[in-house]
Parts: C-alpha cells; sequence; structure tokens
C-alpha cells in the first residue's frame, strides 16, 4: 500500500516534467516522499505510542500499562498470529458438546438425501474431513462417513468435489 501511494504521490510531478528530468531531481523528490510518509506514520496518540516503540516502552500521562507488558514472553517472544490445527480428535466430553447432529437429534444416515448438509463435512476434493476438523463424536461420524459415501454411490452429491464449490450455470460465462 505504501509503494501505491509513493506511485500516487510522484505522478503529478512525473507528468509536469515531461520526462526530461535529471537523476538528482528525481532522488530529492522520491525523499521528500518518503519523509512526508514517515510524517504520516507518526501518531500522537500514548496508547498507539506504547505498541509502536518497540523494546523500549516509554511512558505517557493517562497512558494504562498491563502488567503483562513487562513479562519476557510479551516483550521478547514472537507471537504466532497462526494457530495449528489439532492433531488430536476432541475427546468424549468435549465432542458432545459440539455434536450438531446429536443436539438436534438427527441421525445422519436418514440424511443421506440431503446434499447441502452433507457437502459442509465433505472437502473440495470430495474427500470426507477428519474428527478432528467436524468435532462430532466417534459414533456420529461413522454414521456421516457412511452416509456421505451413501449419497456419492446414489449420485446425490459428487465424487471428486464438493458440490458447494462448483461455479452456478451463470457463472462460467
Amino acid at each position: 500500500m505504501l509503494l501505491v501511494e509513493l506511485v500516487a504521490r510522484a505522478r503529478p510531478r512525473l507528468s509536469a516534467l515531461r520526462f526530461s528530468s535529471t537523476l538528482r531531481g528525481d532522488q530529492e523528490h522520491l525523499h521528500d516522499i518518503l519523509g512526508q510518509a514517515d510524517d504520516a506514520r507518526t501518531v500522537d496518540d500514548p496508547a498507539t505510542q506504547w505498541q509502536t516503540t518497540g523494546l523500549r516502552r516509554k511512558f505517557a500521562p493517562g497512558l494504562f500499562v498491563r502488567p503483562h507488558y513487562w513479562s519476557y514472553k510479551h516483550r521478547f517472544q514472537p507471537r504466532n498470529s497462526r494457530t495449528a490445527p489439532p492433531l488430536v480428535a476432541p475427546g468424549r466430553k468435549e465432542a458432545l458438546q459440539y455434536d450438531i447432529f446429536r443436539e438436534l437429534g438427527i441421525d445422519p444416515l436418514w440424511e443421506t438425501g440431503n446434499s447441502t448438509l452433507l457437502a459442509t463435512f465433505v472437502s473440495e476434493l470430495g474427500k470426507i474431513r477428519p474428527r478432528t476438523q467436524t468435532r462430532l463424536t466417534t459414533k456420529t461420524q461413522r454414521k456421516l462417513g457412511k452416509a456421505i459415501r451413501r449419497a456419492k454411490m446414489m449420485g446425490v452429491i459428487p465424487l471428486f468435489y464438493n458440490p458447494r464449490m462448483m461455479p452456478k450455470p451463470g457463472q462460467l460465462q
């Protein structure tokens, strides 16, 4: 985004020069633009100053400092923005809480004809999603797998792709 702003600011100058500028003049103009971008990034808000100053924390009037800001983990350890998917399926108690079929009293084997419902448990390539992703109980997961296999054999859902990922009839044109 910064590059787009730089090009947008430099464009009027380039059109006025009509491509007869010197290298030194272009360097000075680029230096001016970068200086303006740095000035735009400086913020006077104490709350944002706390986050942007890096390792040296500065105090400001009216600034609330949380105790964990001083912990080693907060100050020096990099934050992992992505959490890894679970490697193990949920336990029995956790699965009972998340199992939507059990909660609504639905038997997946009776939903073999419901392609919309079954498509939510099928990956983009047509594979049945594992328990680590569906968060179902083992019993419901087995029934769901059987229902998806039956639906594929009956032709209700496609064998090799998720029907929810397919383009609508008018979108291909």
